[in-house]
C-alpha cells in the first residue's frame, strides 16, 4: 500500500452521523490526473489520515505521525470476536483457541464443499 501524500482541491458534498458515533463523510474533488487517481486505488480500503484544510485558512497543520486506525476490525478480527461470545455462551468449554480453530475448520469445508472440483 502506499503511503505517499495526495494533495487535491476538494469539497464536502455529505456528512452523515452513524450510530456507531462515527461519521461518513463524502467529498468531490476536481478531475484527476493519472498518478493522482492511481494513488486513490492502491489505497482503496486502505486506512489514513486525513486533513481537510479550508479556502479560509492559511497554514496546513502538522500532519500526525504514526499510523491512523479508524477503530474498524478487519474480518478476521469480527469473525475470531463472535465465535469468542459463541464459545462464551456455549459454556466455555474447553480451551478458546481449540474451539476456536475446530470452527473455523468447518467454516473451510463448508466453502469447500461449494467449489467446482478441479479438472
Amino acid at each position: 500500500m502506499s503511503r505517499e501524500i495526495l494533495q487535491v482541491p476538494a469539497q464536502i458534498v455529505d456528512f452523515k452521523p452513524r450510530a456507531d458515533m462515527s461519521v461518513k463523510i463524502s467529498f468531490e474533488t476536481r478531475q484527476l490526473t493519472g498518478d493522482e487517481a492511481a494513488l486513490l486505488m492502491d489505497n482503496f480500503r486502505g486506512e489514513g489520515w486525513l486533513v481537510y484544510k479550508p479556502n479560509t485558512e492559511v497554514s496546513l497543520p502538522d500532519l500526525p505521525e504514526g499510523v491512523a486506525e479508524t477503530g474498524t476490525k478487519s474480518p478476521s478480527q469480527r469473525l475470531r470476536a463472535v465465535l469468542y461470545i459463541l464459545w462464551q455462551q456455549n459454556g466455555k468449554k474447553g480451551e478458546f483457541e481449540s474451539f476456536y480453530r475446530t470452527e473455523y475448520e468447518k467454516l473451510i469445508e463448508f466453502f469447500k464443499s461449494k467449489l467446482e472440483p478441479e479438472g
